[in-house]
C-alpha cells in the first residue's frame, strides 16, 4: 500500500497506514538524513576553506558539526528501526521518533539564530552569502522535513506488540 507524505510539512495522515509504508518512509527519511550529512560535509569544507572571509567562523563551524553529528544520530536511529520493525514493534520504537520529534522541535529555534546571528545581516565578504543560505536552507529543511515523525509515531503506536510471523 503506498502513501504519499504531505508536501505541508507535519501534515501527514498516517491512519490507516500498514507496516510496509512506514517502514519505506522510514527508509526515505534516513536517505534523506544521510544526503544532507554529505551536503553539510561539504559546507563544512568550505567554511574552513573561507575561514578568514567569514563572520563568526568558529560559530558556523559549530553549528555544521552539531548539525552533523545529531543527523548521524537520527541516521543511526532511522537504521535500527528499519531492521527491528519488520521483527517486532515494542514501545521504544514509538520513544525513538517521539524523542527525534521532541529534539528536533527544539532544535528549529537553533537554525533560527543561525539564520539572525549569519545571515540577516551584512556580511565581511557578500560573495559567500549563498553558502550561509544553504548551509541554512539544508538544516532547517531537514529538521522541518522531522515534523511528521509526530504523526508516525501515533501510528506505529497501534502497532505495539506486533511480532513477525515465522
Amino acid at each position: 500500500m503506498s502513501h504519499e507524505r504531505s508536501i505541508f510539512a507535519g501534515m501527514t495522515d498516517y491512519t490507516g497506514v500498514d507496516l510496509d509504508t512506514i517502514i519505506e518512509h522510514l527508509k526515505e527519511w534516513k536517505e534523506y538524513t544521510d544526503e544532507t550529512i554529505e551536503n553539510l560535509e561539504k559546507y563544512l569544507a568550505l567554511v574552513r576553506k573561507n575561514w578568514d572571509r567569514l563572520d563568526g567562523s568558529g560559530d558556523i563551524e559549530d553549528y555544521l558539526t552539531f548539525f552533523i553529528y545529531i543527523f548521524q544520530r537520527y541516521s543511526f536511529d532511522f537504521t535500527r528501526l528499519i531492521n527491528e520493525l519488520p521483527l517486532e514493534i515494542e514501545r521504544r520504537h514509538v520513544n525513538i521518533l517521539e524523542q527525534t520529534f521532541q529534539k528536533s522541535e527544539f532544535e528549529k529555534n537553533l537554525c533560527v539564530l543561525f539564520k539572525n546571528n549569519h545571515i540577516e545581516r551584512s556580511l565581511k565578504d557578500e560573495s559567500l552569502r549563498s553558502l550561509l543560505d544553504v548551509i541554512y536552507a539544508d538544516t532547517r529543511d531537514m529538521i522541518i522535513d522531522y515534523e511528521d515523525l509526530s504523526n508516525l509515531a501515533n501510528r506505529l503506536k497501534t502497532f505495539v506488540g506486533t511480532k513477525k510471523k515465522i
